[in-house]
């Protein structure tokens, strides 16, 4: 396959995480190992068990933090160490020589202040020559678009929600 690559899904649309899957379901046909870690999301997204059934490595924290706005200072610094134990297990899927990690909301973990960024670009840089690196999430900062070699905006231009539709269970959620 070559050298791996870094992808970056950002932007305020709907579909970044949607496209990392798609990823993940496409390097599997081909008989790749694939991760998909979830930052900043519980055990409950409908997506991880499809590609559990694929055989992708599915990693989500035990449960879910509060919304940013309103979290207490307690749990902000369990999320935040919560963020650095899945970056953590992404160092050790390239060690075992997936070809493919998705760090999902990585992106919006940094910008919340959950992650650092400086170790998120260290792992970008010293990822394994052949892996591809998949980062989603909302406001990836300049540094990350930089050193990546696809970015791809999702921009909203027009959503239900904004009519006051919720959230449905297999589209949004």
């Amino acid at each position: 396959m070559g050298q791996g690559r870094v992808h970056v899904y950002t932007g305020d649309g709907k579909g970044k995480t949607t496209a990392a899957v798609g990823l993940c379901v496409r390097m599997t046909g081909a008989g790749k190992r694939c991760a998909f870690i979830q930052f900043l999301k519980g055990p409950l997204g409908k997506e991880t068990g499809p590609l559990r059934q694929l055989g992708v490595e599915v990693i989500t924290a035990p449960q879910a933090p509060a919304f940013s706005w309103r979290i207490t200072g307690e749990e902000r610094l369990a999320c935040t160490k919560q963020q650095e134990r899945l970056l953590e297990q992404a160092k050790t899927c390239f060690r075992q020589g997936f070809d493919l990690v998705v760090l999902d909301e990585a992106a919006t973990a940094v910008s919340e202040g959950f992650l650092d960024q400086e170790a998120l670009l260290f792992l970008m840089d010293q990822r394994p020559f052949h892996a591809e690196l998949v980062i989603t999430g909302r406001n990836a900062s300049d540094e990350m678009v930089s050193r990546s070699d696809y970015v791809s905006v999702i921009q909203e231009q027009k959503h239900p929600f904004h009519k006051g539709v919720k959230a449905r269970e297999g589209i949004e959620y």
